[in-house]
């Protein structure tokens, strides 16, 4: 990977998994990492630790994205410890809803994603944004 070093990142979901790994990895490439979490506090608060101990900076940030204000929480936390710049979004937080999935095309990318982070990653001078998802979800998916 390469160097982060003076990027800033969000990892959602980064309490466990896929979103821990990909906090740990950013970390170690040289980026700051913003390690979201809705319900692990305490596994949140590892990765954060483990991140530091390796001379990293991190910091958790606790919001819950399934509810309506969740996302305006999250950029309103994530602002406070970073400013107006998100270099790099790996939106990995999983939430189980019934709805169509998007066509995987940057227009459906987007429609998921909430405002408020759009507005965060939009202000970086080359976003980078993951998003990660399981095949394991309750809803349709469109042809």
């Amino acid at each position: 990977m390469p160097s982060l070093n003076g990027k800033t990142a969000l990892v959602t979901g980064a309490s466990r998994g896929m979103g821990r790994a990909s906090a740990l990895a950013l970390a170690a490439a040289g980026a700051q990492v913003l390690v979201h979490y809705g319900r692990g506090a305490k596994e949140a608060d590892g990765v954060v630790a483990e991140i530091r101990k390796a001379g990293g900076r991190a910091d958790a940030i606790a919001t819950d994205l399934a509810t309506a204000d969740g996302p305006g929480k999250l950029a309103k936390q994530a602002r406070s410890i970073i400013g107006d710049r998100l270099d790099i979004l790996v939106a990995n937080a999983g939430i189980s809803m019934l709805v169509k999935w998007p066509k995987t095309n940057e227009q459906g990318l987007w429609a998921i994603t909430p405002n408020d982070l759009k507005s965060l990653v939009g202000r970086s001078e080359r976003p980078r944004v993951a998003i990660s998802y399981s095949r394991n979800y309750f809803g349709n998916s469109t042809k």
